[in-house]
């Protein structure tokens, strides 16, 4: 297990939780709709469900939809959440650290722009092999900067820094003086987050207006029932 994995350990988990809570809400929804389904499937022709069964099997489903949706909202918050954390709020923590960092000369062993396959175009991402000595130590990093996000679009971009930094040539880096493993070529704010950056907020935003909804419709069916 690489160092990325374990330093991402935790949003993996977190990620594991938010999709299986997504599974088990879509689950207990089809359940009464499948049983529904299958009472009208065993009638026989010319013959009508029994009306008492069926109207039990619906206000199953209603209730179960009146409870786990706002859970199914909620996920999308944390959901929301989390993505706003990793791909946000902590690159942006770490640019601001960084700029105290100091510079080290480096050299580039190898740079390229790697291309991955996403599910209908490819994923372009920059990857550039470097080491570096602080404090009489060696070190060897992969983090051009703080994102390390691939994208779709992009390309020419990414393949003129890859050519900044070519192979056997020198460069600055930035180290942590407080952990000299992490170091980083570029301290600066990823252009292409400027429109990503604002995704993980539609999940929060779709969360909070579902949940506010919902209590307010909670609120007025109890001032119908106690009128």
């Amino acid at each position: 297990m690489n160092e990325t994995m374990i330093h991402n350990m935790p949003f993996i988990i977190l990620i594991f939780i938010v999709v299986g809570g997504f599974i088990l809400i879509f689950r207990a929804l089809i359940s009464p709709i499948n049983r529904i389904y299958k009472s009208y499937s065993h009638v026989q022709d010319g013959e009508t469900p029994d009306p008492h069964i069926v109207q039990e099997m619906q206000n199953n489903m209603r209730s179960k939809i009146w409870f786990l949706l706002p859970v199914l909202f909620t996920l999308f918050i944390l959901m929301g959440c989390i993505f706003s954390y990793f791909f946000f709020f902590k690159p942006m923590n770490l640019v601001r650290k960084s700029q105290n960092w100091p510079a080290v000369v480096c050299n580039i062993h190898s740079s390229r722009v790697r291309v991955g396959q996403g599910e209908d175009n490819s994923i372009y991402s920059i990857e550039i092999i470097y080491s570096y000595k602080y404090n009489d130590k060696e070190y060897t990093s992969r983090k051009y900067n703080f994102w390390d996000m691939g994208s779709s679009f992009g390309y020419e971009r990414k393949k003129e820094i890859v050519n900044t930094y070519s192979s056997g040539s020198e460069a600055f880096c930035y180290v942590n003086p407080e952990k000299p493993s992490q170091a980083v070529l570029n301290r600066e704010k990823d252009p292409e987050m400027k429109y990503l950056k604002f995704i993980p907020f539609v999940f929060v935003f779709i969360g909070i207006i579902g949940v506010i909804y919902h209590i307010r419709k909670f609120q007025r069916d109890k001032a119908l029932i106690n009128s």
